[in-house]
């Protein structure tokens, strides 16, 4: 049986499903009185993850790192979606404009972890996974 034939009998549905895992959040957790709170995240689609990654570009088409940070709170706005950061109560509550500051205020240092995962649920590949590849072929 060739690809095409195992394509056809796969279920079609199947290709519309991303990947979801928890991030357990220290921060989060001391917000609402626990030790961790446990934050439901998902992968990013490919067009969209592509999009959030301008934001760490400047007009002269370089990468800006004064403005990467900016680019992991969108990481986490897409990927986090429990709680949802778009959440007009939520963001209200916590006196935030926009889903982009209540995940700084919500996550805080634990902005780049949380984003690092989500990142990786979407098939994006940390400098440290490309390091250890690129090992692993020269041997």
């Amino acid at each position: 049986m060739n690809l095409v034939e195992s394509l056809l009998k796969a279920d079609a549905k199947l290709a519309d499903e991303f990947e979801t895992g928890i991030f357990k959040s220290k921060r989060l957790g001391k917000i609402i009185g626990e030790k961790v709170a446990d934050v439901e995240i998902k992968e990013i689609p490919s067009r969209r993850i592509t999009d959030i990654g301008s934001y760490a570009i400047d007009s002269k088409g370089e990468f800006d790192a004064s403005r990467a940070f900016d680019m992991k709170l969108m990481v986490c706005v897409e990927g986090v979606t429990n709680p949802s950061l778009k959440d007009k109560d939520l963001q209200e509550h916590f006196g935030c404009k926009s889903a982009k500051e209540l995940a700084e205020k919500l996550f805080g240092s634990e902005v780049t972890e949380l984003s690092d995962k989500i990142s990786m649920l979407s098939g994006i590949v940390s400098a440290e996974e490309e390091s250890d590849r690129e090992a692993e072929i020269k041997n």
